[in-house]
């Protein structure tokens, strides 16, 4: 037998004599408990439902709240260090009788847990529930007491994971459920229902949860309250619990709706003052971009502050890559004030990219303004004299640029080889076909 040992301490850091008593079954599970009545002054130490210990320790003795509640095996009550298993722990704000205990640990009222310094032997157990008119399974029998009461606390964690978050604890008969080993068989407990009476607890984690997921559930409901049953109303408590919600729906929408309201009144306000502080900033803009000799943007820039440029009305427009980027774009940049437009490209290479493949095949908008005016015979210039690639690359162009044919400035010729390998350019000869993804908008 292990000793309990409960120690109350004062919020001045007093302690009161402890209450002890040699009940603890070794490497067995104990229902234990420690109760202070703030009213008689009575300690009270409890194990497997039945109280085995109490003293007067005082009336109004301040408990020291302010520190935690320490439970577990210890040599000494200064020792930090505590061992042992711990199943289920509640702590309540007072005192509670016999029976409550007894409905908390699932124990029945009447014949409670045998106390008996030498626990039973299995004839004994035998006999006994013989005597009472019960049977019992030989596997049952056979079972430590251990194993048999950690089999049964492993079925009230399951059904307290299964009934929705609370915890039941009823009262039971006293049909002789309680046998000598110890232990509580736990077959009727879920027979009597809440019908007779008991004892209710909650996961306080679990359950705010759980009442988050069923106030957004009812919050997304469209069925509420009229505004004549809503007046009808008077006690919001004696009202079903559906016509409640109904209720609460019909308020939240006339709070709303009162919002709406006033924030319409504020609507019109808000979105002048807006559109004149966006005036005010593109003047300081405005102000800024007039002295400047040169303003570069990219033409999603340039049609964002379209309105800007036609207050600028810059005279020449410069286009570079003019080649890849589509019409409406270029188009969109010009002001009435452009007096002469440059377009610099190469309609030869890369081509302008639309979102949408099937419309750069239907609608050709693949063609850029440059490319169309250099088709349609419009005077252009072309450069002749290449500063970038080596003259075996270049050669390759020949039969593109034609007329004139394609020149190579001095600084190529002067080009180091390259290092590691026998020539300048090669060509690699392979069999493996390229990879082609269809998309919605585009192949590639």
């Amino acid at each position: 037998m292990g000793t309990l040992t409960a120690w109350f301490v004062r919020r001045d850091i007093a302690l009161a004599f402890p209450l002890k008593k040699a009940v603890l079954n070794i490497n067995a599970w104990n229902f234990i408990g420690a109760s202070y009545d703030h009213e008689s002054g009575v300690a009270r130490l409890w194990h497997n439902g039945n109280e085995v210990a109490a003293t007067l320790i005082g009336e109004n003795f301040d408990l020291a709240t302010q520190f935690s509640i320490r439970i577990g095996a210890l040599a000494t009550p200064w020792q930090e260090c505590f061992e042992g298993r711990i199943s289920h722990l509640h702590i309540y704000s007072e005192a509670l009788a016999v029976a409550n205990i007894q409905a908390v640990g699932c124990i029945p009222q009447k014949g409670g847990y045998k106390l008996d310094d030498e626990p039973a032997t299995v004839e004994e157990v035998e006999r006994s529930i013989e005597g009472e008119g019960h049977r019992q399974d030989d596997e049952e029998v056979q079972q430590t007491p251990d194993v048999r009461f950690e089999a049964y606390v492993m079925q009230d964690q399951r059904t307290l994971d299964t009934d929705d978050d609370i915890i039941r604890f009823h009262d039971r008969p006293p049909d002789g459920n309680t046998d000598s080993l110890h232990t509580t068989r736990t077959s009727k407990a879920a027979e009597g229902g809440m019908q007779g009476g008991g004892w209710q607890f909650q996961n306080p984690n679990r359950i705010k949860k759980k009442i988050k997921q069923i106030i957004r559930r009812e919050l997304d409901r469209q069925d509420l309250m009229s505004e004549e049953e809503a007046a009808k109303v008077e006690d919001v408590w004696n009202t079903p619990l559906n016509e409640r919600w109904c209720l609460y729906r019909r308020w939240v929408y006339n709070a709303c709706e009162s919002c709406y309201e006033k924030i319409s009144a504020w609507q019109e306000t808000f979105d002048k003052k807006a559109s004149d502080l966006k005036d005010v900033r593109m003047k300081e803009d405005y102000e800024i971009l007039r002295k400047a000799d040169v303003i570069g943007m990219t033409t999603t820039g340039a049609a964002r502050y379209h309105s800007l440029l036609q207050d600028l009305q810059p005279v020449i427009t410069i286009v570079e890559e003019a080649a890849e980027v589509l019409e409406a774009h270029i188009i969109t940049s010009l002001t009435l004030g452009c007096q002469h437009l440059i377009l610099i490209g190469d309609h030869q290479q890369l081509r302008p990219n639309p979102t949408v493949y099937d419309l750069q095949i239907k609608y050709n908008l693949d063609v850029s303004l440059f490319e169309r005016m250099v088709t349609n015979g419009m005077q252009f210039s072309r450069l002749c004299l290449q500063h970038r690639m080596r003259p075996e690359i270049a050669k390759m162009l020949n039969h593109i640029y034609v007329t004139p044919k394609l020149e190579n400035h001095a600084s190529v010729l002067k080009f180091e080889n390259i290092k590691g390998v026998e020539q300048n350019l090669f060509f690699v000869d392979h069999n493996e076909e390229e990879v082609t993804m269809e998309r919605n908008d585009g192949i590639f």
